[in-house]
């Protein structure tokens, strides 16, 4: 039944001003809105969109070609909003981070005097769950995700499905997602999404997972619990198992995360270029604060220039502000590696590092060859054993700050100059330094390497 009586403008005016209140932006509404009221309370708009932060290049931060809403009668009658299903059909998404890492999706609207906080707009209620909008389903279609950073370099992230139902008790989930050259996939169920947010920080919360991640048809088994109480820090049980599987585009997609809310990089890009190891800022804000266990069990694990880890195990605990993986263990080849790490101080300034492990059964021709390198090169059986700490928010400046021993064992060996040649001058440094009793010919170089560096 069509709401005749309900003029389409001033609903549209009642929406705008309840969002610009909320957020601070102009959301606006370029094309018919219809509103029917049984059996449910259905809003259908058309041509909406959301202004942006004054700062950032897109006029807007999200354009919709049509959203629909149907509200549901008796929880609206008794102070709550539950909407049936939430439907949104052509979503751009222009996200952006400015230089001193805001990002234009926080929607805190500005206070009406400086360092005074806005009061609550209900009548002394500050309580959240007193309007709790909860959903029943989501569908979303054709959706597109521009991300600038404050370099000015665009990522477009491709969404042309998600889905989240209810059946039998438990939140069904399907997502197709396609970035760069990887298409991404999730499917699976949880327990009650909808109960567990609402229920979040009111009440003990426990979720359930039994999810299938796919990256390029490769397949993440992801299965465990998360329980919430209140006053508490989040714990869970997280089981990863999988075949084979590529990080290469979860990498890509942390350090995307990682330029969220205040994270900017240690230094520009073009103070980069003066030192070996980056000093762009690794995403150590996208890690948890938490208290919980994840078991990864990888058969075999690729990784963004790197030959393919096999056999990939390890536990890591969550404690709080402190990630520890005690047991990794891997194998490249014939070769196998044994580590422990930690990673403390999460959200300081400078977190701190710690890491130690052997590494054996390697050899210099095994793991160019693995790489995919072109080079001549033969034998050179490699051992190396560290214990070593560092703090700093950047390789380079971990790297620079780091103290501890390494020793490296590389057997006899023959290498084509050329390959050296396009080492540069750090590898003929690093040789002579290292080992000047090695033989040069024309055509090879033989080395027997055995050092121990300390780094002070």
């Amino acid at each position: 039944m069509r709401a005749s009586f309900v003029n389409p403008t001033q609903l549209t005016k009642l929406l705008s001003s309840s969002v610009k209140e909320a957020t601070g932006r102009e959301l606006a509404i370029a094309g018919p809105v219809s509103l029917s009221v049984f059996p449910t309370i259905s809003v259908k708009a058309e041509q909406v969109s959301l202004s942006n932060a004054t700062w950032a290049s897109n006029t807007n931060m999200l354009t919709l070609k049509q959203i629909e809403l149907d509200v549901r009668l008796m929880p609206l009658l008794k102070g709550s909003i539950e909407i049936g299903r939430i439907g949104l059909l052509g979503l751009q998404m222009n996200l952006q981070t400015n230089q001193a890492g805001d990002g234009n999706w926080n929607l805190t609207p500005p206070s009406t005097e400086p360092g005074k906080a806005r009061e609550p707009t209900s009548s002394g209620d500050t309580n959240s769950s007193a309007m709790f909008v909860s959903y029943s389903a989501i569908d979303i279609v054709d959706t597109q995700i521009n991300y600038q950073d404050a370099s000015q370099k665009t990522k477009v992230i491709q969404i042309p499905k998600l889905a989240i139902g209810i059946s039998d008790g438990s939140s069904n989930i399907l997502m197709d997602l396609k970035y760069a050259n990887y298409t991404l996939g999730l499917k699976g169920k949880t327990s009650l999404l909808r109960n567990a947010i609402r229920d979040w920080n009111q009440s003990p919360v426990k979720v359930d997972l039994d999810l299938g991640l796919t990256l390029n048809g490769k397949l993440l088994a992801i299965t465990g619990v998360i329980d919430k109480q209140l006053q508490k820090l989040p714990q869970f049980q997280i089981n990863l198992n999988s075949k084979s599987f590529d990080l290469a585009p979860l990498a890509g997609s942390a350090l995307v995360a990682g330029s969220a809310g205040k994270f900017s990089a240690v230094a520009s890009p073009q103070s980069q270029e003066k030192y070996f190891f980056s000093d762009e800022a690794l995403p150590f804000n996208v890690l948890p604060v938490a208290d919980g266990i994840v078991n990864i069990n990888i058969d075999q694990l690729e990784l963004p220039g790197q030959a393919p880890f096999t056999n990939f195990k390890t536990t890591l605990q969550f404690k709080k502000n402190r990630i520890d993986a005690n047991d990794l263990s891997f194998n490249v080849g014939k070769g196998s590696a044994n580590v422990q790490f930690s990673i403390a101080d999460l959200n300081a300034p400078s977190p701190k590092i710690f890491s130690k492990g052997l590494a054996k059964g390697f050899s210099v021709e095994q793991l160019l060859a693995s790489t995919g390198s072109s080079s001549s090169v033969s034998g050179g059986e490699t051992q190396l054993a560290w214990n070593l700490k560092g703090s700093g928010l950047s390789l380079h400046q971990l790297v620079s700050r780091a103290n501890g021993v390494v020793q490296l064992s590389v057997g006899k060996g023959t290498v084509d100059t050329q390959f050296l040649n396009k080492g540069g001058d750090f590898v003929i440094a690093l040789l002579n330094a290292i080992n000047s009793l090695y033989k040069k010919t024309k055509i090879k170089m033989i080395w027997n390497v055995v050092l121990s560096l300390i780094c002070l």
